[in-house]
Order: structure tokens, then C-alpha cells, then sequence
């Protein structure tokens, strides 16, 4: 701004802290106690704006708006905001002072264009597009609003971070901006689906109970009872296949007439074994069919799809 720019400039907000930016809202008019002591703020600011104390100047505005609202007094926050290097603030401002103030006063409303103009030249605008409705957006952690926005974002120029999320969803939009300044960058935001419900957990499986148990043991001892007939006649027919060698007719030796013994030994025991096994088969299938599964009566914790999952009756 060149220095005839900022005279007029100073000049337009000496008058406006004095007096005309006091113009009540719709609505009522306020006590006119806070109306003096609002003036006195803007008198108080345009001191500090003078001596260059515009972090001064700015909380004296603050507190006259606090006392006595006026939309003219956006022009005010506008002139400190750029003056602090605050340029989003500032062009917001400006803006707010145009759509508030209405059509009077054309000259501070022409000083309030330019500004925006040139305020519009350091500062980034991003224009954002999503795919879904009613989804917060976060620029830097400070909430913009819900989409779709009613007008594009205003940012400083360097690297912002945007979040655009909504509750339900699984995944938020995240982008890295990289702003220069007077850019305008269009931003497509696509969410992620809703998840999917978890699957249901699979059907518990009642305990066994002591019948069934109990068949299961018997039908184990009849397997193991069977193979042990095997292995015995396996055992008998080579005892007797040894036996017929030395003595194909007749034994003559005690020691054929022992391997005859010992043959007939084996068959006997693998005879027995197939008999206990066969009645441990039968006795343990018989007890399984007409034995039932004990009832679920507790608690059953499992790791599901959703996390730690418990279920039983109880």
C-alpha cells in the first residue's frame, strides 16, 4: 500500500472509531450507557492505532463490539486484522462489513473492495467438493463447517492440513495442501463406505456331556482292543506258520510242541481282544445315540471380527 493508500486509509478509520461505526443492529436499540462507553473503546483504539499498538488496538475493538455490536465495526476489525499480518481475518472482515452494513457510506464500502482485492492476492481459497453431505471439515484442527460449504475457504499460504469426516463412516478424507498465495485450489473429497456389520458368531457347541464322554472312552478302548487283536493274530499265524515247518506230520521234540503252544497262545489272546474290542465299538455307539449334549449354561468369550465377543445363556 502506498503511502497516499494508507493516509486515506488511517483517515477512514479515524472517523469510523469516532463515530459512525456505533450504528445498532436490528432488533432494539442497546442502553445507552454501553453506547458511550463503546465510543470511549474506539477512542482508546484509534490512540493505539496511531502509536502502531494494533494488538492493543484490536482488544479495545473487541470489547466496544462486546458492548455495543455494530456490522460497521467489521471495517474496524478489518484495518487491524491486515495491519497484524492477519490476512484471512482481515479479508472476513471486509467481507462481513460489505454483507452487514448496507449501501451507505460508499466511501468506507470502496475502501472495503479494494482491500478485499488486494488482501485476495495474499491468501489461498480452497474450494471444496464431497461426496457427502452433512461431513465436518477441518482445516488445521479449526472446524469450517459442514458440506456442502456455502462458500470456499480462505487460508494462509503454506501447508495445511484437511480432514473432511463424519460420524459412521470408515474413513475420513486427509489431504496435505501445499497453498501459494492468490491460488484457488478445488479439492474432491471422497469418503470411505459405512463398514460392514460384523458376522455372527458361529453356534456354540454344547458340552459333550458325561454320557458321551463315556462312549467316547469306551469306543477308544474297543479301537485300541481291536488293533491289539490284530498285532496277536499276525503274531499266532507266524508261531504256527514256524510250528508246521519243524514238524510238517507229527512233533517229535518238545520244541515243536512248544512253538504249537505259543501259536495257539497268540490266537487266543487275538481272539479275546477282537472280542473286547467289537463290544467296546458296539457299547460306545449305543451310549453316543441315545446320550445328549448337556444344555449351554455359561458364558462364552471369543475373539471376533468386532473385537472381544461374549455370549451364553444364563
Amino acid at each position: 500500500m502506498n503511502c497516499s493508500r494508507g493516509r486515506a486509509l488511517r483517515g477512514v478509520l479515524a472517523a469510523l472509531v469516532l463515530a459512525s461505526a456505533l450504528v445498532p443492529r436490528a432488533g432494539g436499540a442497546q442502553p445507552t450507557d454501553n453506547k458511550a462507553r463503546a465510543e470511549g473503546k474506539l477512542t482508546a483504539a484509534r490512540e493505539d492505532f496511531a502509536r502502531a499498538d494494533y494488538q492493543s488496538a484490536l482488544g479495545k475493538i473487541e470489547e466496544a463490539a462486546a458492548l455495543f455490536p455494530s456490522p460497521k465495526l467489521h471495517f474496524n476489525f478489518g484495518v487491524v486484522y491486515a495491519k497484524l499480518g492477519r490476512n484471512v481475518e482481515a479479508l472476513e472482515a471486509y467481507q462481513r462489513f460489505l454483507a452487514q452494513a448496507g449501501p451507505g457510506d460508499s466511501t468506507r464500502r470502496g475502501e472495503a473492495e479494494r482491500q478485499i482485492a488486494e488482501l485476495r492476492e495474499r491468501v489461498a481459497t480452497l474450494v471444496l467438493v464431497a461426496d457427502t453431505v452433512a461431513a465436518d471439515v477441518f482445516v488445521d484442527g479449526r472446524l469450517y463447517g459442514t458440506t456442502p460449504l456455502p462458500r470456499p475457504m480462505l487460508v494462509n499460504p503454506g501447508s495445511h492440513q484437511l480432514v473432511v469426516q463424519k460420524a459412521g463412516l470408515a474413513v475420513a478424507y486427509t489431504d496435505r495442501i501445499d497453498a501459494r498465495a492468490g491460488a484457488e485450489i478445488r479439492i474432491d473429497a471422497r469418503l470411505g463406505p459405512a463398514p460392514p456389520p460384523p458376522p455372527p458368531l458361529p453356534p456354540a457347541k454344547a458340552p459333550l456331556g458325561r454320557g458321551r464322554i463315556l462312549s467316547l472312552v469306551l469306543g477308544g478302548v474297543g479301537v485300541a482292543a481291536s488293533g491289539v487283536g490284530v498285532a496277536y493274530g499276525l503274531i499266532a499265524r507266524s508261531r504256527a506258520n514256524e510250528a508246521s515247518d519243524a514238524c510238517p506230520n507229527q512233533c517229535v521234540g518238545q520244541g515243536g510242541v512248544d512253538q504249537w503252544n505259543q501259536a495257539q497262545q497268540a490266537g487266543n489272546i487275538s481272539t479275546a481282544a477282537f472280542v473286547v474290542g467289537a463290544a467296546g465299538i458296539a457299547s460306545g455307539l449305543v451310549l453316543w445315540l441315545h446320550a445328549k449334549p448337556v444344555a449351554e449354561s455359561g458364558p462364552q468369550i471369543g475373539l471376533g471380527p468386532g473385537g472381544l465377543q461374549v455370549r451364553g445363556i444364563w
